[in-house]
């Protein structure tokens, strides 16, 4: 596994103590050094970068921002049984 990439410039808390039940976080964001941090990451296909949030170990109350590199392993999946032919068969028989 990979060692985690966290964004810089940006950083999350828990929300404050008299905040409304719908707050669920703060997060504040450094724009010149989060910008140049985002410009030298790779976007998936569609040019999005994602981040997870993580809580910190030493301070739980705060949040890091973990780039997330998964990768699916294929977008087109065989849906049927490996070895079906649907033209070879008639249309009223089932894969299976």
């Amino acid at each position: 596994m990979a060692d985690k990439v966290y964004a810089d410039g940006i950083w999350g808390n828990e929300p404050r103590m008299d905040a409304p039940d719908f707050v669920k976080g703060s997060i504040a964001i450094q724009v010149g050094k989060f910008v140049e941090w985002l410009n030298q990451q790779e976007g998936d296909a569609r040019g999005y970068v994602r981040l997870d949030v993580t809580r910190q170990r030493a301070n739980p109350e705060k949040w890091s921002f973990a780039l997330n590199t998964y990768q699916p392993k294929s977008e087109a999946r065989e849906s049927v049984k490996p070895g079906w032919d649907p033209e070879s068969e008639d249309s009223g028989s089932l894969p299976f």
